[in-house]
């Protein structure tokens, strides 16, 4: 009642709707803290009055001692702990088994993991809240994070202790085949996974306004550090290829050449998506053995401009103008991929230049019956888009690195997480160095035109000693035309592989034996000729012959 228009007198007494608030809810905030504060003597229930929040924080108070008061049994926390693990790990089994059977083959392990956080994080949320209210957690600190901790400690053990062992995987190849990025993120999930019973115990910690803002803040963080790491990588990319090669200025236009190693001529023909650098290594590896090797950028690639008449025939005649302007008379050919148009043609049209050519995973005509089967959309969109953009290119190898291992390497991403780690540098260094993209779109254009328009060439003329190498999984089918192609070549041999793909996974020493044997094997012939005149003409002027 008023008394005498003085201060009014409050009779307050809390009244709780459900036992369970006052042990799961913070008595701080009204939506939890469900109370009803009856006024007696006042003139109209829930009149404001002089006083009346100081009233309500006494009665908060009261309520968070009793609340503190109440003794909770560990069993009770262990049974949320383990419901909470069961909703979450069961939850996550079944979308790892859509992701595995469904994602990962179109877009690679790493996008799929991606993908399926945001789904796992949002299963996270709603099964912490329902874990809490349901089961009356209280809001106190210690007992959220036991729960949490629980929890956490139960997914680790059964990823480590049951999943592993069914899926055959050790500690260390667990750990060793873990992506540096989906990786990360999981494991910072778990942490997240671990605080959000603690987290969830105020209604609106994730939404509102300030979460908006949050929101917005974090996209604008993640997309401006993506973008400076894609010019960061880009201008690298640029620097690495502005160094280490020179531009010849032959009759017959400029070509991008860089020249390694003292011996027999080779000169290598990369593939596509290519330049001088595709081959450096190859080119490295071929010049400790005693070679003088030159790689040059083909038609479109970095340097070499693309010439009105780009076809294999005017890139074969380029290859002989680039000799003459480095005064070789004769080499060895090595076609990779898509350069072995050129270096078939090259052999046809200057047969007395070519020493041996080599055929690598080749892009060859081969009669087909029928139409060749449609790529899937996922493949189309990265033969037609992906390689127009740097920076869509960029954004598959590091969202989605097993797609862009399929789609533009043409090799099985299962055989590269199976290879060494000496391989698996290989294949990354390989993926990296076709930055940047927009400098070799007008070569990879013009490839897909000369991929579509392939006919037979008259390989019985090939003379010279030829090697084809090709892998039956080579997504690009090179293993059928490298077959037909050594079976129209006079006195051609054919190597095969099982395994490996479009990049040779698991056979790149083999393969460089095998190449060194081979192109060793012509300039001996040509050394036992040489000295056989020799000794003929000694012995036709009466003298012995040398030693």
């Amino acid at each position: 009642m008023w008394n005498g228009g003085q201060t009014p007198i409050l009779f307050g007494r809390v009244v709780l709707k459900r036992r369970r608030d006052l042990i799961a809810s913070e008595p701080s905030v009204p939506e939890r803290a469900s109370f009803e504060l009856h006024q007696s003597g006042a003139p109209g229930t829930g009149r404001h009055y002089p006083g009346q929040e100081a009233h309500i924080d006494v009665v908060e108070r009261r309520v968070r001692v009793l609340a503190e008061a109440v003794e909770v049994p560990m069993s009770g926390i262990a049974k949320a702990a383990g419901l909470y693990f069961i909703a979450v790990f069961g939850a996550g089994f079944l979308l790892g088994i859509a992701r595995v059977l469904w994602l990962v083959p179109q877009i690679g392990a790493r996008a799929a993991e991606l993908i399926e956080m945001p789904l796992m994080l949002a299963i996270m949320i709603f099964a912490a809240r329902w874990i809490v209210r349901r089961h009356a957690v209280p809001w106190q600190t210690r007992y959220r994070l036991a729960v949490g901790g629980i929890a956490l400690a139960l997914v680790l053990l059964a990823e480590f202790a049951v999943v592993l062992p069914l899926r055959g995987v050790s500690l260390e190849q667990y750990w060793s085949g873990l992506d540096r990025v989906s990786g990360s993120l999981y494991y910072a999930l778990l942490g997240l996974y671990a605080l959000l019973p603690l987290l969830v115990q105020r209604r609106r910690w994730y939404s509102g306004r300030a979460s908006r803002w949050a929101g917005v803040a974090l996209v604008a963080a993640v997309f401006g550090l993506g973008y400076a790491a894609y010019i960061r990588d880009l201008e690298h990319a640029r620097q690495r290829v502005a160094t280490g090669s020179r531009v010849a200025q032959p009759a017959c236009g400029p070509v991008e050449y860089a020249e390694i190693g003292n011996g027999p001529a080779v000169l290598l023909v990369h593939g596509a998506g290519g330049g001088f650098d595709q081959l450096l290594g190859l080119a490295a590896e071929l010049a400790r053995g005693g070679f003088r090797v030159v790689s040059m950028s083909r038609f479109g690639y970095l340097r070499t401009p693309l010439p009105a008449d780009a076809s294999p025939q005017a890139q074969a005649d380029a290859h002989a103008c680039l000799l003459d302007e480095l005064r070789i008379g004769r080499a060895a050919i090595i076609g990779v991929s898509a350069g072995a148009p050129s270096s078939m043609q090259f052999a046809l049209r200057h047969a007395h230049r070519t020493s041996s050519l080599s055929l690598l995973v080749p892009l060859a005509y081969v009669p087909r019956a029928g139409t060749a089967p449609q790529p899937a959309r996922v493949s189309r969109f990265m033969y037609e888009r992906a390689v127009k953009s740097d920076l869509l290119y960029w954004l598959a190898l590091r969202i989605a690195p097993d797609l862009v291992v399929r789609t533009m390497l043409g090799t099985p991403p299962q055989v590269v997480a199976q290879a060494s780690i000496e391989e698996q540098q290989r294949i990354a260094q390989a993926m990296e160095h076709i930055l940047p993209l927009s400098r070799r779109q007008a070569g990879l254009l013009n490839e897909a035109a000369i991929a579509q328009s392939l006919s037979a060439y008259p390989l019985e003329r090939i003379s010279a000693p030829t090697l084809v190498i090709s892998l039956a999984d080579d997504l690009y089918g090179t293993y059928e035309s490298a077959a037909y192609t050594a079976s129209r070549i006079p006195g051609s041999r054919l190597i095969g592989y099982a395994q490996g793909g479009h990049l040779w996974i698991g056979h790149h020493r083999q393969i460089l034996a095998e190449l060194g044997a081979f192109l060793s094997a012509p300039e001996r012939r040509a050394d036992d000729e040489e000295a056989r005149a020799h000794q003929t003409m000694a012995s036709s002027r009466g003298r012995p012959p040398a030693p």
